[in-house]
């Protein structure tokens, strides 16, 4: 794991003591659990959790006398650490996101949180950026990203329900699947 400017848990840490005029310093311990390089969010994810965890930790410390740091301001903010940081602030745990990843915007998730999720990952791994500059905008689809979040509902199994009906093997439709970001940021669960 990088201990230089390309963390991006030590970017946001940095990018919080800049924007707030904070002069902590903080010590982080950090447990992947998304394989690197797999385009999962993995380090955004991380990023994302330093940055709300740095406003609410300094929060905590100063009492009255730290100015309160709102989660849009996090959330705006965190695009300069990583394009795709701001969707981790989503509040519902699904979100649909527009521009270069900065506009976020809540969305009831399509499918249930419950539902099962069969992630295979390659033992290649690519990195983001790159990805996104190959990216052939012309070739790329047109349909509209809220009528397929809508189909995607529509076609969602019952909560507590089956896939998609007969056995796996001999049903036409995809296993389901869904992007799930951590429990929101909004109603953590930190000790008293």
């Amino acid at each position: 794991m990088p201990l230089d400017g390309s963390n991006l848990v030590l970017r946001a840490l940095a990018l919080y003591r800049a924007r707030t005029g904070s002069r902590q310093r903080f010590r982080a311990a950090l447990t992947k659990r998304c394989p690197s390089g797999a385009g999962l969010g993995g380090g955004s994810a991380n990023a994302s959790t330093a940055l709300w965890g740095a406003a609410r930790l300094c929060e905590r410390l100063a009492g009255d006398r730290a100015p309160a740091v709102a989660d849009a301001d996090l959330m705006a903010w965190s695009a300069d650490v990583g394009s795709d940081c701001p969707v981790f602030f989503s509040g519902t745990g699904a979100a649909y996101v527009t521009g270069r990843g900065e506009r976020v915007e809540d969305v009831a998730p399509p499918l249930p949180l419950s539902t099962p999720l069969l992630l295979v990952k390659p033992p290649v791994g690519l990195s983001t950026p790159q990805i996104f500059r190959a990216l052939d905008l012309g070739r790329r689809s047109t349909a509209d990203g809220r009528d397929l979040l809508a189909r995607l509902a529509a076609a969602a199994p019952p909560p507590g329900g089956g896939g998609g009906g007969g056995s796996p093997r001999t049903s036409r439709r995809p296993p389901s699947t869904i992007w799930s970001s951590p429990p929101s940021t909004r109603s953590p669960s930190w000790p008293s």
